[in-house]
């Protein structure tokens, strides 16, 4: 199996590539490493509002030509921001890679921030706001993200703040992207039928950023957790319950895949089984993981009836506690085959693979093979499984609701029902 290359420009942008010769495109994905963790609380949403700014002109093309160029050769191109990091991604016919490569480079680097624009972009982050409270399944994330970690970055909305948004100015953001937009903080992860050659030379030819001229600092991440509860005329009750969990490079980080695997993934799985297929108790039930640089969040959203919540969040309460001294063999089986199934099928798309080599760069400084990822989750026993569920749920939790909270059991009897 073919696995990725990496070489570090002189001007320390780092390029990594995978080579999939059976495909007939290429995917490019600019990570940066900077997203609203990196952010004071005057400057939440600054990082997604000067990332919808990147797409709105540069030197040389018009928010429309770079439309109209990527539309012209079939391509597609996208971003996100993330609490770490924000990625510009692409992808286009193998034969349009420099297309692709061109455009993302002139976007990073040399993007102009139109007044005229950024008022016209203002609006639509409000927009994108305003449809976000309509939508109490993401928002009680932001809920539950507030709770567990309050009055850090961590805890605020990606988004920001309405206010916010609407004080930001041009040279707010000509002066984040001089301290975060350069090319030793950003890595270009291309894959798909190319080859790291082929790639090197266009990535000297186009991504000319310059050297460092800023610094991205972070506060250590410190978990809280309580309660954030919302009234909403709502058909449903939107349920969220989180614990402090580990980061990315914690070397338990394999075992809580497989964890949150047994737990929710598949119609096999605990909570499925036992909260929707067994007591109909929702349509909906599943665990999330977000893990950061030096901490975590372990989440179980489910939506449910008001009159449902105490009886399904004491299921959820009893397969925790089961997952403390019991872990079958067949359903630690069955979580590995899941997780490496994954893998391998992420394998087949290079949209997929361009984007992992990218965030593995920025997280563990270099890619990271498929078959050192296979034995990281060969090697989770059940031991393993038992001994973090315990460490989890030891932790304060959090409990977030949207919804009809009038029949909502109270934070101390959940607790009451989670404590080992």
């Amino acid at each position: 199996m073919t696995e990725a290359t990496l070489t570090t420009l002189p001007n320390g942008l780092r390029v990594t590539t995978l080579s999939m010769p059976s495909v007939e495109t290429a995917a490019v994905a600019l990570w940066v490493d900077v997203g609203s963790r990196y952010e004071t609380a005057e400057q939440n949403g600054l990082a997604h509002f000067v990332e919808h700014m990147m797409f709105k002109g540069t030197e040389k093309r018009t928010a429309l030509q770079i439309a109209e160029e990527f539309d012209a050769v079939g391509g597609h191109l996208n971003a996100f921001t993330s609490r770490e990091h924000t990625v510009y991604h692409a992808k286009v016919l193998k034969e349009h890679l420099e297309i692709g490569m061109d455009i993302i480079a002139d976007i990073a680097f040399h993007a102009t921030i139109e007044p005229s624009e950024l008022e016209r972009e203002r609006g639509v982050v409000l927009q994108e706001i305003a449809q976000a409270e309509d939508d109490p399944d993401d928002l009680v994330f932001d809920f539950a993200q507030d709770k567990a970690f309050p009055g850090h970055p961590l805890g605020r909305r990606i988004l920001g703040s309405v206010e916010n948004i609407k004080r930001f100015t041009r040279q707010d953001m000509l002066d984040y992207l001089k301290q975060h937009y350069y090319p030793e903080n950003m890595v270009l992860a291309v894959a798909g039928n190319i080859d790291h050659a082929q790639v090197l030379k266009l990535a000297e030819k186009y991504f000319k950023g310059d050297q460092k001229l800023g610094s991205s600092v972070h506060l250590a991440g410190e978990y809280e957790g309580g309660e954030n509860i919302i009234k909403r005329d709502l058909e449903q009750l939107h349920l969220v319950l989180t614990f402090k969990a580990i980061g990315f490079r914690h070397e338990d980080y394999y075992v809580l895949q497989v964890l949150s695997t047994i737990l929710g993934g598949g119609m096999s799985s605990r909570l499925f089984q036992e909260v929707r297929e067994k007591r109909g108790l929702c349509y909906a039930i599943q665990p999330y993981l977000s893990c950061y640089a030096e901490t975590g969040i372990f989440s179980i959203y489910s939506g449910t009836a008001a009159d449902k919540a105490d009886e399904l969040l004491t299921v959820v309460a009893e397969q925790l506690h089961d997952l403390t001294h019991n872990v079958t063999p067949e359903e630690l089986s069955r979580a590995k085959a899941q997780l490496k199934s994954g893998l391998f099928m992420e394998r087949e798309s290079c949209a997929a693979q361009a984007e992992e080599l990218g965030r593995q760069v920025l997280c563990y400084q270099k890619p990271v093979p498929t078959s050192e990822m296979v034995k990281k989750i060969d090697k989770v026993s059940a031991a393993d499984i038992r001994r973090l569920t315990t460490e989890i749920i030891s932790s304060l939790p959090t409990l977030a609701a949207v919804g009809n909270v009038s029949l909502m059991p109270s934070y101390d009897s959940v607790w009451a029902k989670l404590k080992p």
